[in-house]
Formats: structure tokens, C-alpha cells, sequence
């Protein structure tokens, strides 16, 4: 069973569709949408802002996310949070993908279907344009959306879609 927390009166909202998985950690003023899922060591922490995950996005495995400020993380529908990733009062719109390690910083912007690089450092304040592939440390605009990446982020939220709803029927925890 996944860790949620109230915190001084803000109570999680979890859509009943949502998969949150057993090690993740979900504390105060956050709200899940349909469709969306919480993967394994994942932490939520909405102590002191909101943090909203659109339908359909997926926060894979040991994302941290945390919103200190009434700027709040808010993450559209249909994104994909790649494993590690550290977000941090970001928004990040619709249809993007963020690389894996990636790290967001207080008061970024991330414009819609754009994808952020693997280990990337988006710095405070920074807005990725929407249709745009930001990479490296500092993060910088490197390219407009193009190709193939134009079509991989039509479906990259599918696979945690369809992974979530084979651990709602199939997985089970057979030791702690």
C-alpha cells in the first residue's frame, strides 16, 4: 500500500483510476487525474503548494516532485516523467516527455509536446518553447519538435497507460 499523507488538513486527490505503486509516497495538496500513475519510490509533496498530475501522465520510478510555493507544480495531460527526474514549482504542458535524471528547477516552463533530455538541468526560471527539444547543463533550446520525435510523443504516454492497468490485474505483493 502506498504511503498518503494528509497534511496540516490537504488531503491527496486520487482519481479511482489512478495506479499509485506500493513504495510511493504521496503527502498533502496533490491531485491525480484520470488515467494518470505513480510509480515505485516516487514522492509527491504538496506541503506547502499544489502539485497536479494530468490524466494520463505517468511519474515513473524514484521522481521526486514538490511544490513550495503558490506557483505549484502542474504537469498537463498525457506527459511522461522519466525515472529519477527531480521537479521543483515547475509546469510542464501537454504531451511532453521529460529524459530520465532530468532536473527541473523552481518557476521553469515547460511549453507543450516538448521533450527535456536525459540529465538535463532546466535553471530557475527557464521556459522550453512548446514543440521544442531542450538538452544539457544548464538545459538550452536545442531544436524545434521534428520527425520522428514529433511522433513518438503522440504515444510515449501509452506504454505507463497500458503498464498501469497490467499491475492494477496482475501484480501482488507476495513479501515485504
Amino acid at each position: 500500500m502506498a504511503t498518503i499523507v494528509e497534511f496540516e488538513g490537504k488531503t491527496p486527490q486520487i482519481h479511482s483510476s489512478v495506479f499509485v505503486a506500493s513504495t510511493a509516497v504521496i503527502i498533502g495538496d496533490v491531485v491525480l487525474e484520470e488515467g494518470a500513475s505513480v510509480w515505485y519510490g516516487a514522492v509527491l509533496r504538496g506541503d506547502s503548494g499544489i502539485i497536479r498530475v494530468g490524466k494520463e501522465s505517468n511519474v515513473q520510478d524514484n521522481v521526486v516532485i514538490h511544490a513550495d510555493t503558490e506557483h505549484g507544480t502542474i504537469i498537463r495531460e498525457r506527459v511522461t516523467l522519466g525515472h529519477g527526474c527531480i521537479l521543483h514549482d515547475t509546469h510542464i504542458g501537454d504531451g511532453c516527455v521529460v529524459g530520465m535524471l532530468a532536473t527541473l528547477l523552481h518557476r521553469s516552463v515547460v511549453g507543450k509536446r516538448s521533450m527535456i533530455g536525459a540529465g538535463a538541468v532546466v535553471r530557475e526560471g527557464f521556459e522550453v518553447p512548446s514543440y521544442s527539444v531542450a538538452a544539457g547543463v544548464p538545459a538550452k533550446v536545442m531544436k524545434a519538435l521534428d520527425g520522428s520525435a514529433k511522433e513518438w510523443l503522440d504515444i510515449a504516454y501509452e506504454e505507463y497507460t497500458d503498464l498501469s492497468e497490467r499491475y492494477k490485474k496482475g501484480a501482488r505483493i507476495i513479501s515485504d
